[in-house]
């Protein structure tokens, strides 16, 4: 997901190109240029992962995957 520039120049994608641009988006869409800040972006993958149970005999066993996926979303959005 990051560093692509280079993934394209091997597949052959500039190979009749003499000049490629590329931009840097913020996250309001503004872009800048000279020397910025804050370009240190990350990939990341979560897994989430649940544990079913059966409501009428043992309903604490369950584990929700969905919840602790909305418990992080709730974590991410907390001002700092």
């Amino acid at each position: 997901m990051l560093g692509t520039k280079a993934y394209y120049v091997r597949a052959g994608y500039f190979k009749d190109v003499d000049v490629v641009l590329f931009s840097h988006v913020d996250d309001n869409l503004k872009t800048s240029w000279g020397s910025t800040s804050g370009n240190g972006l990350i990939s990341i993958e979560y897994t989430f992962g649940g544990q079913a149970a059966h409501s009428a005999s043992a309903p604490w066993r369950g584990r929700s995957a969905l919840d602790a996926v909305e418990l992080m979303d709730i974590g991410w959005k907390l001002p700092a």
